[in-house]
C-alpha cells in the first residue's frame, strides 16, 4: 500500500532562514498544485517537512501544471525571474498530464529555491532579480542566474546569499 504524500509546514521560529523560507514556498506550490490535479494527499498521508517533501515531488517526475504555477508565482512577485526557470522548460514543452523527468525536476527546483531565496534575502522580488542578473566577482564575473545553470555555480550562488543574509557584503 502507498502512502500519499502531503506536506506539512514545519512549526519552528518565526525568523526563519532564508533557505528554510525558500523551500517552505516551494512545497507550499506544489502542494497546491498536487491538491488541484488530484496528487499527494488522500487518508494515510505522510506528513513532510518542507525539503523533503519537494525532493519527494523532484524524484517523481514534476508535473506540467506544477512547473507552469511555479513560473506563473514568480511571474506574479516581477523581477523578471520566472526567466530562469522559464528557460529550462520552455525547452521541453510537454502535453498536459505528463511529468518531467527527475533530473528536470531537480534542476528545476534547484532553481527555484535559489530564487526564493534571494528574494527572502533581499525582501523584493525586483532587487533579487537585479542581484541575479549582474556580474559577480566571487562567481568569475558571471552573473548568479548564469552561474547556477550548474549544480556547482549553484552552490556557490547558495554561499553567497547565505553570506548576505549573514551580513556580509557579496
Amino acid at each position: 500500500m502507498s502512502t500519499a504524500l502531503k506536506y506539512q509546514p514545519s512549526l519552528g521560529p518565526a525568523e526563519l532562514s532564508a533557505d528554510t523560507r525558500a523551500w517552505t514556498t516551494i512545497a507550499d506550490l506544489m502542494e497546491t498544485s498536487a491538491k488541484a490535479s488530484g496528487v499527494g494527499a488522500g487518508s494515510g498521508a505522510q506528513n513532510l517537512d518542507a525539503r523533503v517533501y519537494v525532493d519527494r515531488m523532484a524524484r517523481d517526475g514534476l508535473p506540467v501544471g506544477a512547473v507552469e504555477k511555479l513560473i506563473a508565482e514568480l511571474r506574479h512577485r516581477g523581477g523578471g525571474l520566472e526567466r530562469v526557470v522559464s528557460a529550462i522548460y520552455s525547452a521541453r514543452r510537454q502535453a498536459k498530464g505528463e511529468r518531467l523527468s527527475t533530473d528536470e525536476s531537480g534542476k528545476i527546483l534547484r532553481l527555484a529555491c535559489l530564487i526564493f531565496m534571494a528574494i527572502a534575502v533581499f525582501g523584493d522580488a525586483k532587487k533579487a532579480g537585479r542581484w541575479m542578473r549582474e556580474p559577480r566577482a566571487a562567481l568569475d564575473g558571471l552573473s548568479p542566474q548564469d552561474a547556477m545553470q550548474t549544480e556547482t555555480g549553484g552552490q556557490m550562488v547558495e554561499e553567497l546569499l547565505t553570506q548576505l543574509e549573514s551580513g556580509y557584503f557579496a
